[in-house]
């Protein structure tokens, strides 16, 4: 009985960890299947592809990343704006997107929402808000951006975090200043 106990113990191993590579191909697919449609600009297939209930086990912040440069991509500012706030409340849908009293949505929040939303997301807003000439917004958020930047630690060293804005993001700033010049 001592074999056949150990044995089930490793089929249980390694059922577990062909589940967790199936998980994490299925996530693959899935951003695959969303860059797709965002290179052809399918914004609703897109987005209902995204909010499925059938990809709510594997959806992270790197596909709702996509589907905001989806949504930038058709114009569509406002699903763009929904989508990282849906980021921001883990998927609470707390749609709330109009500017109040000169602040923006993302003004209004804690911190620890704005750090749920990766940088990716966070540059392809812009990148919308560029292509919309909506330069006020952008200008806005990436002032938030990078005010939320911890400076440096105590050592001396910057604390590097993955949603901290970079060069990607300070190019895509500009890019929208020059757009905005020549039209």
């Amino acid at each position: 009985t001592n074999k056949s106990f150990r044995g089930r113990g490793m089929e249980d191993q390694k059922s577990e960890k062909e589940r967790g590579h199936t998980k994490h191909q299925e996530k693959l697919d899935l951003s695959e299947k969303l860059r797709q449609l965002s290179s052809q600009k399918r914004r609703k297939e897109c987005l209902d592809l995204y909010a499925s209930p059938i990809n709510d086990a594997i959806r992270d912040g790197f596909h709702g990343s996509i589907v905001v440069d989806c949504c930038a991509r058709c114009g569509d500012i406002i699903e763009a704006e929904n989508t990282v706030i849906d980021m921001m409340h883990a998927n609470k849908h707390n749609k709330q997107t109009q500017q109040r009293d000169g602040h923006f949505f993302w003004t209004d929040e804690p911190l620890s929402y704005y750090k749920k939303v990766p940088i990716q997301a966070w540059t392809a807003l812009l990148k919308g808000y560029a292509h919309k000439g909506e330069m006020g917004k952008a200008d806005s958020l990436f002032g938030y951006l990078c005010s939320t930047t911890p400076a440096k630690s105590s050592l001396g060293k910057k604390r590097k975090q993955n949603n901290d804005p970079n060069v990607r993001t300070l190019n895509t700033v500009l890019r929208g200043c020059m757009w905005t010049a020549t039209s």
